[in-house]
This record gives C-alpha cells, structure tokens and sequence, in this order.
C-alpha cells in the first residue's frame, strides 16, 4: 500500500469498494446468523441474502482489480484451477466438493477477498472501511444479544460458533482502535461471543488483548492489568454459583461459561477423532496428498478442523513444509521492520485468522485467512520490493 500519496477521487472510491469487498463478509455472515437463529428468515432465504451480498460485493470490486492487479488476478485464478482439475484427476470423489464449496466460497469468495485486498493503494483508507464494517457488524452482534436477553432466540440453548467467529475481527479492530468509545463496544462484542459463541474466539481475544496491552503500556500499567484480570478470574472461579444463578434470571445459557465452571473447557468436541483418522490416511499418502478438498472425501464430508493438517492431506508433506520455511523466512525478515502498528495490526489478523483455523473451519473456504496472505504480500511489497533492471514490481 502506497501511504502518503494522493489520489485522485476515482481512485479513492475504488479504495473505498475494495475494502469494502475484503471486509463486507464479516457484516454478512453475523446478518445470516441472525437471521436464521432470530426466526425472522428461514434459513434457506438468509443463505439467499448471503450469496447475493457476496456477489454483490465482488461484482463492484473486479473492475478494480483487474485494473490494478491484472497479471495477480490471472495468476490467481490459473493457480486455483490447475489444482483443481489435478486434485480431481487424482481423487475423482473431490470433484463434488470442488464443484459445491470449491466454486461457490473459494472461486467466488476466498479469492476475491485477497484480490480486493491487495489492489488497495491506501491504508488510511482500508482502516476507515473497517471501522464503518466493524461498527455496522456490532449492530447485529448487540442485536443478537438484545434477542437472546429477550427470549427470542429460538435456539438460545445451542451455542453458535459461526455468530462469534464472524465478530471476532470487528471486536478486535474496534479494540485496535485504542478509542474509549470503540474499546467500549468491542468489551460489548466480547461479552456476546462469551455468551453467544463457541470457545474458540475466546483464545485469540485474550492473546491480542495481552499482547496490544504489553507492547504499548508502562511496567506499572501491565502490572495492574494483569493483577485485575487475575483477580477477576478467581472472583467467576469463587463465586460460581452466583454467576450462574444471575445468568439464569437473565435468560443466559452460555455454553461457553457452564463449560468453564465445569472445569470441561478441554473438551475436543470430537476433533481428537476427526485427527486421529486424518492422521493415519496422511501416513497412507504422505508424498503427494489427496489434492484441493481431499479431507472432506475421507471424512465424509468433514473437514480436519486444524489448517497445518489439512495443508499436508491436500498436497502431502514436502510442498507444505517446504511453503512454510521460506514463509517463515519471509517473516524473519519483515517483521523487524514493521512500524508499531503495523505489527500490531499483523498480530491482530494473525489471531483472527490462523489461529481459529487451527481449531475449526477451513482454509479453503474461510474469507479472514485471504486477509492475512494479503496483508503478508502487502508487507512483503513495502519491505522487499522485487526490482527487475530499474522495473519495480506491482504485481
């Protein structure tokens, strides 16, 4: 990204509708969630609205980055469908996958999102549509709240693991803000994913609350953090049961908290299975893998749940370890280099992205892991600028 140089008013609009387009699932996805689980829509309709947002989103987005990232957009597209047609080739049973959720969410969504990414040229202005998507996406989070208080939600007493992932980002970025006034709403959003959501999203929330808190305050500050957080885990720990009666009387059943109060919060879920039998089909296959989606054929429709084990049944063991020491290198290099925000803002992405990967969801058709390769390429673009002769590189 180009900081610090002028754009004409066409060239800002398109900054605005890349954004946009890299960010807009978030509000989306937490809309769908509480559409469904509202009872307003069916669920058929919300996955309508959905799917038209989303095209919506890449329709005003792809005249940008053709025009900015022509050869990227190419590349893209000819890399992701060269590896599906050989993981077809390979494993014929992946072509149903490749045609459902392969076409629909990594074709038309997942590449998007990085593409619209990268072909932003100004950072100020990617930070302010994140705001306005973060702020939009906290409505329908503190609405969802607002429902289940009410006792509207048909399904209060199933934990949603979608609802809280989708308000991951917006709760971290509001609270990146440093703004008392967005940390206030991000505290809001942290307590609906609590209430609301899966454990998963509780991981990353604390780690980057941790880490923001460390790197930009004093000794004597991040000692009285950590003294108050402390103390406030042993007061829930000491007085359970008051909590969990005031839960009750306020139509509360977080999963999440009963899980913490019954001291079960290791609890697979059932991934340690799922590893276990993904684990002994990679020894089957470890050179080549079982190409793009391989792991939904051999789980019967199943994802692995961890990103790192899915990479190396997609494409063996070599390639991936191969990608992550010259990825890991790359970032050896850059991030020395990165200014205060940036790192924190990479740290932010890192958490919202890999590490929710590595519990559940999927590469492949996850929208917050193209926002982290896209800013890695950002970074990498700022830091290493490939020089060709006296060509610099844009692609």
């Amino acid at each position: 990204m180009h900081l610090g140089i002028k754009q004409s008013f066409s060239g800002s609009v398109g900054d605005y509708l890349l954004s946009l387009a890299s960010l807009g699932q978030f509000f989306l996805t937490a809309l769908q969630n509480f559409l469904i689980d509202s009872g307003i829509c069916s669920e058929e309709l919300a996955g309508t609205l959905r799917v038209l947002g989303s095209a919506i989103l890449v329709l005003i987005s792809i005249y940008w980055i053709i025009r900015r990232k022509v050869l990227m957009f190419i590349g893209c597209y000819s890399i992701l469908i060269i590896l599906f047609f050989l993981s077809s080739a390979m494993n014929i049973e992946n072509l149903e996958y490749i045609l459902s959720d392969g076409v629909r969410i990594t074709f038309c969504t997942v590449v998007p999102v990085f593409l619209s990414f990268i072909s932003v040229c100004n950072i100020h202005i990617f930070y302010r549509t994140a705001l306005f998507v973060s702020l939009a996406t906290s409505v329908i989070g503190l609405l969802y709240l607002y429902y289940s208080l009410s006792d509207m939600l048909p399904a209060k007493d199933v934990y949603n693991m979608s609802i809280g992932y989708s308000l991951l980002f917006p709760s971290l970025f509001l609270y990146f803000t440093k703004r008392p006034f967005f940390i206030f709403i991000a505290i809001l959003l942290f307590i609906v994913i609590f209430l609301e959501g899966s454990r998963g999203p509780l991981i990353p929330i604390a780690c980057y609350i941790l880490f923001q808190k460390l790197i930009g305050s004093s000794f004597k500050n991040n000692f009285l953090f950590l003294f108050v957080l402390l103390f406030s885990i042993s007061t829930i720990i000491n007085f359970q049961s008051f909590f969990i009666d005031l839960f009750e009387k306020m139509n509360l059943h977080s999963r999440t908290f009963a899980l913490l109060i019954s001291g079960e919060v290791s609890g697979d879920s059932g991934r340690g299975d799922i590893y276990n039998l993904m684990i002994s089909k990679l020894f089957e296959n470890p050179y080549w893998g079982y190409g793009v989606f391989g792991d939904r054929t051999l789980g019967d429709g199943s994802y692995c749940h961890n990103i790192f084990l899915e990479i190396m049944l997609d494409f063996g063991c070599f390639v991936p370890v191969l990608f992550i020491l010259v990825f890991g290198a790359l970032l050896v290099v850059i991030l020395p280099k990165l200014e205060k925000s940036e790192l924190i803002f990479f740290v932010l992405l890192s958490l919202s992205s890999i590490l929710p990967l590595c519990l559940s969801g999927s590469y492949l058709t996850d929208f917050k892991f193209p926002l982290f390769l896209g800013y890695v390429y950002i970074l990498r673009k700022k830091y290493m600028p490939i020089k060709v002769g006296v060509w610099q590189s844009n692609n």
